[in-house]
């Protein structure tokens, strides 16, 4: 913000300089301390390595089948996509447009600016936050997996929900609306909590290709919301008409919530496990997963 606002750094073309030069950093970083394999780590400690020994795959070089008919038909990995889409259609309207929206009640881009740099940094933090707190539930039995990952979705979904679909009521209200809007925002960081490690549990072998079909997924659901929004605003631009789209996201929000609540598993699925034999599998459920019951 203050480098584009700023003609003595050079204003908007800095700010791209800046980022560009960032992630050139971060490449480099990669490319010199990322490696193929756990072992060629020279940082890693041994408990760590013992740790990722442990989900290591027999015949790692054998090439496992992609069980795609049982993949897109599972309802637990359905209940995922739909939770993953809920997140990213809430994270990038808001991200995206919230600024625009901010403009009805005449607050100036710089203090919009301000405004829209805090709930990113308050995400962050209730991811970091939501992940000690599963993992304490978990260790110290309050609740098992399954109900464990169910509890934060209640949170991930529920909260946002509410919040979007009230902000239709305080339409004159400023404050009320930038406070609804940062809560929606900051409980997405549960995301990780509830969705991610999720993914991980029902199939431990093609989490990969798991992640990559929910990332399709909200991809192609992250740039509806401005197409519907365009469509709502085109000749009635008010915030009445931006609080339809919030509770639109809403109701979106309170289908994934109740979907992964009936059909979310916390267990290898009997598809997933590939080469692994199927006492393998259970003996794995016992330790990490549970039976979801």
């Amino acid at each position: 913000m203050w480098i584009s606002t700023s003609p003595s750094l050079g204003g908007w073309p800095t700010s791209y300089y800046t980022f560009s030069t960032i992630s050139v950093l971060l490449s480099i970083i990669f490319i010199a301390f990322v490696v193929d394999n756990p072992v060629d780590d020279p940082y890693i400690s041994t408990q760590q390595l013992e740790y990722l020994k442990s989900f290591e795959v027999k015949d790692s070089n054998k090439e496992i089948p992609v069980p795609w008919y049982d993949m897109l038909t599972s309802t637990a990995v359905w209940s995922i996509m739909f939770a993953y889409m809920a997140y990213n259609l809430n994270f990038t309207f808001i991200l995206t447009e919230g600024p625009i929206f901010l403009l009805i009640f005449g607050f100036d881009p710089t203090k919009i600016a301000i405004l829209t740099s805090i709930p990113p940094i308050l995400e962050f933090i209730v991811t970091l936050l939501s992940g000690v707190a599963a993992d304490v539930i978990i260790r110290r039995e309050y609740l098992n997996v399954l109900n464990t990952r169910k509890f934060f979705m209640i949170l991930h979904m529920g909260i946002p929900a509410i919040c979007l679909f009230f902000i239709g009521y305080f339409e004159n209200h400023a404050v009320a609306s930038v406070i609804l809007l940062t809560v929606a925002f900051t409980c997405g960081g549960i995301y990780a909590t509830s969705t991610l490690t999720n993914i991980t549990e029902i199939s431990k072998e093609h989490s990969q290709i798991i992640i990559g079909m929910v990332t399709t997924g909200t991809a192609a659901v992250g740039f509806t919301g401005p197409l519907i929004l365009g469509a709502l605003i085109e000749e009635d631009n008010t915030a009445n008409q931006w609080s339809l789209m919030f509770r639109i996201i809403a109701a979106f929000h309170i289908f994934a919530m109740i979907f992964f609540l009936i059909f979310a598993k916390a267990e290898q699925q009997e598809w997933s496990h590939g080469n692994i034999t199927k006492q393998e599998m259970k003996s794995y459920n016992t330790i990490h997963g549970e039976s979801g019951d």
